[in-house]
């Protein structure tokens, strides 16, 4: 799965569970997702992970990275990021890190993104994404001489900056080395009062405790930990502070492994379920987590999912799918009378077959809204070719007696019905908006009908 894929996916579930993703980051300081650092290879004029926050080019392909985000349509729900709502906000950068800079170039950073940022997207909430360090003072990890002095980050002066709407902060006491259950409470009360006199909320965005095994840092350590962190923060909440809300880093799903560095290990075996309660089912097909091969589909099924080869492959949907004889000899079974010859009378659609090349699962019901041309469940949701709609066809047997085609849309519909007889059929036109807002428009191919063998011939073709 692709990132845009994973993207999609996520914001799909999220909605659908009637949730909101908190954050979502433009880019990540370090270097486990590309990150600043490959915003430093791409730059010609970059050399090292500080220059990213001063270099040119790296400031301007972060503008364009940005831009490409929030613009971006998802293919479900066909809204950009900057439109849904499933989205509560954005952050510039998680953690950003500019060692031995001083605080500005962190600073002229915050000043020059923030504003580029919400004149693209005024209707979603904006952060910076940091861990929170003063630029001088006691509170920082280890004390007023500590090395977290030297990180680029002045937490007040960052988050007075205009455009930021809320401020975050993290707390991490393993990895600052300042491994203390009262650093971490003083921590959270610094950042609770500091936001208060700043007049914005805020959000301890990520905390955690690490678990090693043959030390003291076990289960129990963390529980008292986290106790004490969410009595703190809801304590906060309770009185009308600052401080909102809190999220532990991280959840681990089945078979998932933590990086070491976060005293991640193995999670424990999945059961098809999730929840608070473990009675939500999980959909393997859609968050391409099964173990489905090439050429088979994915069905989800309650607690699970199969896997079965599609038609005219043979195997166990699982190790592979072979092509068989059968596969070999369907395109002797569909005619056409050319290229942008579509049914006169193409009959009534067939309902998409699970499992079946080009389709997809819709859990927020938009792709198939009322008035869209995929309402009921109609057409392929993935990009399909010629033999995977006749393949498709195959699988909607008998229903199905033709399909259209569209090769520039790597579409098709399946049809029953509706007579031989064909017309030309029109350019389809599409459109879409640039980011200045102009809407251009091109053209995306014809529509092609394809016959099953054995198709009554209901009268010539026509012109």
């Amino acid at each position: 799965m692709t990132g845009p894929q994973l993207v999609r996916a996520i914001l799909d579930e999220a909605a659908a569970a009637g949730l909101n993703l908190v954050l979502l980051s433009f880019v990540n300081n370090w270097g486990t997702a590309g990150g600043v650092d490959q915003f430093v290879v791409w730059s010609a004029t970059a050399q090292s992970h500080q220059h990213f926050f001063t270099d040119p080019a790296c400031r301007a392909m972060y503008r364009a990275s940005v831009a490409a985000i929030i613009t971006r349509v998802n293919s479900i729900s066909g809204r950009r990021y900057r439109d849904d709502p499933t989205i509560f906000g954005w952050n510039l950068i998680n953690e950003p890190r500019c060692s031995n800079c001083g605080t500005g170039p962190l600073q002229s950073w915050v000043e020059e993104m923030a504003p580029y940022v919400k004149s693209l997207d005024p209707n979603h909430l904006l952060s910076i994404g940091e861990e929170g360090f003063y630029a001088q003072g006691a509170a920082n990890p280890g004390g007023a001489t500590s090395w977290a002095l030297t990180e680029g980050q002045d937490f007040m002066r960052n988050h007075q900056v205009a455009a930021i709407d809320f401020i975050t902060f993290h707390c991490w006491v393993d990895n600052w080395l300042d491994d203390d259950l009262q650093f971490q409470m003083a921590w959270v009360r610094q950042h609770a009062a500091d936001a208060a006199a700043l007049g914005k909320p805020a959000l301890l965005e990520e905390f955690g405790k690490w678990v090693k095994p043959g030390t003291r840092a076990g289960l129990q350590e963390r529980e008292i930990f986290f106790r004490a962190m969410y009595s703190e923060v809801q304590a906060n909440v309770r009185q009308g502070g600052a401080v909102k809300g809190a999220a532990f880093w991280q959840y681990i799903q089945a078979d998932q492994v933590a990086p070491a560095a976060e005293g991640g290990g193995a999670g424990l075996p999945g059961t098809g379920y999730e929840g608070p309660r473990c009675d939500i089912d999980v959909n393997e097909c859609m968050r391409a987590t099964s173990s489905c091969a090439a050429d088979a589909g994915c069905v989800n099924t309650a607690g699970s999912f199969s896997c079965t080869c599609h038609w005219g492959y043979t195997g166990d949907g699982h190790t592979g799918c072979r092509p068989s004889l059968q596969l070999a000899a369907l395109g002797g079974s569909y005619q056409s009378d050319g290229p942008s010859r579509v049914a006169c009378r193409e009959g009534t659609g067939v309902a998409y077959p699970p499992g079946a090349p080009g389709f997809a699962y819709d859990p927020l019901g938009d792709a198939a809204a009322p008035g869209s041309p995929h309402e009921g469940g109609m057409g392929s949701l993935r990009p399909v070719n010629m033999q995977d709609c006749q393949v498709a066809c195959e699988m909607a047997q008998p229903a199905c007696t033709s399909f259209a085609y569209n090769a520039v849309l790597a579409a098709c519909f399946l049809k029953r019905g509706g007579g031989r007889a064909t017309c030309l059929s029109p350019t389809s036109i599409c459109t879409e908006q640039a980011q200045d807002l102009v809407v251009q428009h091109f053209s995306c191919g014809s529509w092609e009908t394809y016959f099953r063998a054995g198709t009554p011939d209901h009268g010539m073709t026509l012109g």
